[in-house]
């Protein structure tokens, strides 16, 4: 499960639209235990230049960054978020070849149309047996 402060959650919501019609993206920092609980929201710059509009790309010198920092303050990267603008909130191929140097990291992807989110729902990338994402309840939790 992916526990998300509602706050947290309307940063992410309020990013996927405002990047409309391109896909935003964005790391989420917290604690993994019993379930993932994100405590930190950090939007990305989407570095897929060519192909913004169905595709993303995070800077892996700064998540690598995000990921120290986070781990001496004793938290970690437990996922990633990103929008599908005019598609559903399901993991793509693309999204899959992204996920496989992620395990046990979760995905969440928001479904955006006219810069509303429609559905947000969120995946967990899974290398046991046949790779592949398995969708995990999200919590958004009240203010």
């Amino acid at each position: 499960m992916l526990e998300i402060p509602g706050a947290l959650f309307e940063r992410i919501r309020a990013h996927a639209a405002a990047a409309y019609p391109r896909e935003a993206c964005g790391v989420l920092v917290g604690t993994d235990g019993d379930c993932r609980r994100v405590s930190e929201v950090h939007p990305a710059a989407n570095l897929k230049a060519e192909a913004r509009s169905d595709r993303f790309e995070i800077d892996a010198l700064w998540a690598d960054r995000l990921d120290r920092a986070a781990r001496a303050r004793g938290l970690m990267v437990v996922g990633y978020y990103h929008s599908h603008p005019d598609h559903p909130a399901r993991p793509s191929p693309t999204d899959a070849e992204f996920g496989q140097g992620s395990p046990d990291r979760s995905f969440l992807i928001l479904s955006v149309s006219a810069r509303e989110v429609r559905a947000t729902h969120s995946w967990l990338w899974r290398e046991f047996g046949n790779p592949a994402f398995e969708e995990e309840q999200v919590e958004i939790q009240a203010p």
